[in-house]
């Protein structure tokens, strides 16, 4: 086991209709707010008109920026925060998905930071000026963003998606409502839970150690997002399902299962990439594309991490288990579906080898651009599939 760190300093509300919650509590941290959305799913689902009058109730004043889209772009961040800081806003409430919250937190920054957010990306500059407070409200289970201080930004004209984080961005409230999962598709909540297992998997996968607690605990969570997925799947009026699943969403990516093992989220580089080239391509869907071929790769180079999983999980094939998964919440499709050019692949492999070179202490030498070739053509062809 490693020596770790961990730092939750979030106040977590979780339950159904916890929304109801959002302005008692957020008028305790501000009394002017930045509310970041996206375009869509709240206005239509009816809940912005809801948030709008919970907000007045509590006294707070807000300025809505609606300006992100998937996989939020750079100018959508600089902008924001140019508009908050206009506005003199003094806090910062997110209301989304993944996209929505990581901008949050990018605005967050740069309301008090000088320059671009890009200047912040992959830890190359501390925002020294801090960041304004954050109230995050995720609408999906997918991205854990609102239980750590992480968040991922695309350059679209470099075509690359790279990440920040800082202590300053940890949220400072966080409202999880398992009652936003009932208006979601379940090809895209089933495509969600990928993005919550690969959060736990993949640092697993390419462990350095192991380390008793966390390797069990993380394969509690593995299995019980497949399962509540599943449940889902087969009774969409499960209540207690839903909530599982957002539960164990949050504590994906807290840092709690995966700390002291050495793990690396290369799967989650890989698809980032892939996102970055192809921007119609949800973060999560991308995960599920790659994520047999990642682990065909993982036999190879981590065979006793492998045989550890399926020891601790109580099956003979790691493999056999998610493709039969992937095949169930109707995923087991190709990146070809997306438009992915297959020429592309030598490309995006040529991307992972200059973050190994270019990031060298963020461990994405453990594999290497054969091995990326090979996760992108299999992830094309579908030839793993017999």
């Amino acid at each position: 086991m490693k020596n770790f760190s961990l730092y939750l300093p979030t106040r977590y509300y979780f339950g159904y209709n916890s929304i109801d919650i959002l302005g008692e509590k957020a008028r305790k941290i501000g009394k002017k707010s930045f509310l970041v959305t996206g375009k869509k799913f709240l206005k239509e689902k009816g809940f912005l008109d809801r948030i709008f009058s919970d907000l007045k109730e509590n006294g707070i004043d807000f300025v809505h920026y609606d300006n992100i889209t998937p996989n939020p772009k750079v100018n959508e961040v600089d902008q924001g925060a140019k508009i908050a800081k206009d506005e003199n806003c003094d806090f910062i409430i997110g209301i989304g998905g993944g996209s929505v919250m990581d901008a949050s937190k990018g605005i967050a920054i740069m309301v008090k930071n000088e320059g671009t957010i890009w200047d912040y990306i992959m830890l190359q500059k501390e925002p020294e000026k801090g960041a304004l407070p954050i109230v995050l409200v995720p609408t999906i289970p997918a991205s854990g963003s609102e239980y750590n201080p992480g968040g991922v930004i695309t350059h679209s004209e470099e075509k690359k998606k790279w990440f920040f984080r800082s202590d300053y961005t940890h949220p400072k409230v966080s409202i999880v409502d398992p009652g936003f999962t009932e208006y979601l598709s379940f090809f895209y909540l089933g495509a969600s839970s990928i993005d919550i297992i690969t959060h736990i998997l993949e640092p697993f996968l390419t462990a350095e150690e192991e380390f008793y607690i966390p390797n069990r605990f993380a394969l509690l969570l593995i299995k019980g997002a497949m399962n509540m997925t599943l449940r889902i799947k087969e009774n969409p009026s499960d209540k207690s399902a839903r909530a599982n699943l957002c539960y164990i969403s949050s504590l994906a990516l807290s840092g709690i299962p995966t700390k002291g093992i050495g793990g690396v989220a290369i799967l989650h580089w890989i698809e980032h990439i892939l996102s970055g080239f192809y921007d119609n391509i949800p973060h999560p869907v991308g995960l599920a594309m790659l994520l047999v071929p990642f682990i065909r790769v993982m036999k190879e180079k981590f065979p006793e991490n492998i045989k550890r999983f399926e020891n601790i999980y109580g099956i003979d094939d790691i493999e056999k288990l998610f493709k039969n998964y992937l095949k169930n919440i109707g995923l087991l499709i190709s990146i070809k579906n997306y438009g992915v050019k297959k020429d592309d692949v030598y490309s995006m492999a040529e991307e992972y080898k200059l973050l190994v070179e270019k990031f060298p202490d963020f461990g994405l030498n453990k594999v290497d651009t054969q091995d990326i070739i090979k996760i992108y053509t299999e992830s094309y062809d579908l030839s793993y599939i017999s």
